[in-house]
C-alpha cells in the first residue's frame, strides 16, 4: 500500500515493461491493483483486513484517481460515498468515464445505513457495484470483484459468447473463457500462452492444426468486445479506450481495428455496437467451426 502525489512526475521514460507504473515486482507477477478514495477509517480497515493480498494506491484528488488507474493498470477504483458530497456530481462521472473497465464500487463501512442518497448520487455517475464491508460478504464481493479484470463487461461477453458453445468441449470453452477474462490486459498471444501455461508455438500450432483461426485472432477479437463495450457509454473517449486496453497510443488502437476489421476507429464506433460486435465474433470464431470445438483441446498436457 502506499499513498500518491500529484506533484510525483517520472523522472525518465519509462521502458515498455514499465508502463504500467507497477513497480517492477508487481509488472511481472500481474499483482492486482486497486485505487482507492476511501475515508480515513475504511482505508484502515482494508489495508489490514487484505494484508497485501492486492496493491491499493491510496489517492486524494479525482485528478490523482484518473491519473493513478492509468499507471498502475487498476482493475477497481474503489470510493467512499462521501465522495458524493465533496465533489459535483459531473467531476465524479467524468472520472468513471475515462476509466472503462476498471469497476467503480462505493465502499460502506459501519455508516451504512446513513448512505443511501449518496450511494443514489454514485449511481447516477455510473458507479454500479457497492459492498457492505460492515458485513462478511461484502469482503467476499469485493475479493471477487477485485479479481475480475473485465468488470460487468468480462460477465456479459464471457455469457453471450460461452452460449453459444454449450456442444464444444470443455478444454475449448476454457480457453474461450480465459481469453475473455484476461483480454483487456493481455496484448499478445505470447503473454495469453505464459498465462495458460502452454509453449506460445505450441498453441498456435494446434489452432492450425485443427484449421481454427488463430488465437492471436481469438484474442485480438475479444479484446475489440471490450471496445465495443466501452465506446457504447457516454462520453468515453477513443484516447480512454485505448488507454483502458493498454494500446500504446490512440493511433496503435485505430491501426488494431483498420487492420482486424477494415474500419476506422470512428465507423467501429458508429457501425458495431456491442450487439453487432458480438454477432459479428459468433459468426467469424464460432458458428463456422462447431464440429471442430466439439473435440478442440488447446489446453491439452504436452
Amino acid at each position: 500500500m502506499y499513498a500518491y502525489s500529484a506533484n510525483e512526475r517520472p523522472a525518465h521514460r519509462k521502458t515498455k515493461r514499465q508502463r504500467s507504473g507497477l513497480p517492477a515486482c508487481f509488472a511481472e507477477t500481474g499483482h492486482t491493483t486497486v485505487v482507492t478514495m476511501l475515508e480515513p477509517s475504511i482505508r484502515r480497515i482494508i489495508d489490514g483486513a487484505t494484508n497485501g493480498a492486492f496493491l491499493k494506491v491510496h489517492v486524494e484528488s479525482l485528478p490523482d484517481a484518473v491519473r493513478a488507474v492509468r499507471e498502475h493498470s487498476a482493475t477497481a477504483l474503489l470510493l467512499s460515498p462521501s465522495i458524493a458530497r465533496r465533489h459535483g456530481l459531473s467531476a465524479i462521472s467524468g472520472l468513471v468515464a475515462k476509466a472503462p473497465g476498471v469497476t467503480a464500487v462505493a465502499v460502506l463501512g459501519e455508516d451504512w445505513a446513513t448512505s443511501h442518497s449518496a450511494l443514489l448520487d454514485l449511481g447516477a455517475c455510473g458507479v454500479r457495484e457497492v459492498v457492505n464491508l460492515a458485513q462478511h460478504e461484502g469482503w467476499n464481493r469485493l475479493r471477487s470483484i477485485v479479481d475480475q479484470h473485465g468488470g460487468e463487461c468480462g460477465r456479459v461477453i464471457a455469457r453471450e459468447i460461452l452460449v453459444t458453445m454449450d456442444d464444444a468441449s470443455d478444454d475449448a470453452r476454457q480457453f474461450v473463457a480465459t481469453v475473455v477474462r484476461l483480454a483487456p490486459v493481455t496484448t499478445t498471444v505470447r503473454v495469453l500462452a505464459g498465462v495458460i501455461g502452454i509453449d506460445p508455438s505450441t498453441l498456435m500450432s494446434r489452432f492450425f492444426r485443427a484449421s481454427l483461426p488463430a488465437p492471436k485472432r481469438y484474442l485480438s477479437m475479444t479484446r475489440l468486445l471490450y471496445a465495443a463495450w466501452f465506446l457504447g457509454m457516454p462520453k468515453v473517449s477513443v484516447a480512454a479506450t485505448a488507454d483502458a486496453l493498454h494500446y500504446s497510443s490512440p493511433q496503435s488502437f485505430g491501426r488494431h481495428v483498420r487492420t482486424t476489421l477494415g474500419l476506422t476507429a470512428a465507423e467501429f464506433r458508429r457501425e458495431l455496437p456491442m450487439k453487432a460486435a458480438l454477432e459479428h465474433y459468433r459468426a467469424r470464431l464460432i458458428e463456422p467451426y462447431r464440429e471442430i470445438l466439439k473435440s478442440f483441446r488447446p489446453l491439452a498436457p504436452t
